[in-house]
């Protein structure tokens, strides 16, 4: 930085609110330094030389600002419901009958849009509404419910298209929308309540899976 004045020719030390800052060129009228590292806040500049030191004034106040802060490393602090996947705070948590919680696992997957016959690509963790018709014949989805003591569960769902529904008492239902042409599969854990239902207008059996 600069600083400007008169009679500054022999100048000794130069001082930025007591801290001596490194002297690069000096003239009679101008004196380039750098500036010493010094607390946010505002200070005064004096200039030694044979002659004495210059009175403080305010012509002669610099200000350091504060530094902006370090973001540092990010940290991650998951919380869980219960058995099944974490959920944190930008995760949508899923509601007991209401609504579930979807991510896909691998593949390709899509879910239909409300009110319209149009499937849009699942890319990323979603939450979706109760009864939502999803297609995963060519890939893997994990669907996040809640449990009625509170806690979640996780189920990964391929080979079919199918429509999620939970009862009040908890039991998830797996409804294909699409003839059976195969056979859906359903990853469970041990325990989990849940039914695979045929085609909404074909027959009307259940059988359990994953109990």
């Amino acid at each position: 930085m600069t600083v400007t004045g008169t009679s500054l020719e022999g100048v000794t030390t130069i001082d930025f609110g007591g801290t001596t800052a490194t002297i690069k060129t000096d003239t009679a009228t101008e004196i380039t330094v750098e500036s010493p590292a010094h607390a946010a806040g505002q200070v005064d500049v004096t200039v030694t030389t044979p002659g004495g030191t210059s009175a403080t004034s305010e012509a002669d106040h610099y200000t350091y600002e504060a530094p902006p802060p370090n973001p540092g490393s990010p940290t991650v602090t998951p919380s869980s419901t219960g058995s099944g996947t974490p959920t944190g705070p930008s995760q949508p948590a899923p509601i007991l009958a209401q609504r579930q919680t979807t991510s896909l696992s691998s593949g390709m997957v899509t879910i239909r849009a409300k009110d319209t016959s149009t499937f849009l690509p699942l890319s990323g963790l979603t939450s979706i509404p109760d009864g939502r018709e999803i297609e995963a014949t060519n890939g893997r989805v994990l669907i996040t419910v809640a449990t009625p003591t509170g806690k979640t569960v996780s189920a990964e769902v391929y080979g079919g298209r199918f429509r999620v529904h939970q009862t009040s008492s908890g039991e998830t239902q797996f409804i294909l929308t699409l003839p059976l042409t195969g056979c859906p599969r359903v990853a469970l854990p041990r325990g989990a309540a849940a039914r695979l239902a045929k085609h909404s207008s074909g027959p009307k059996s259940r059988r359990p899976v994953g109990l």
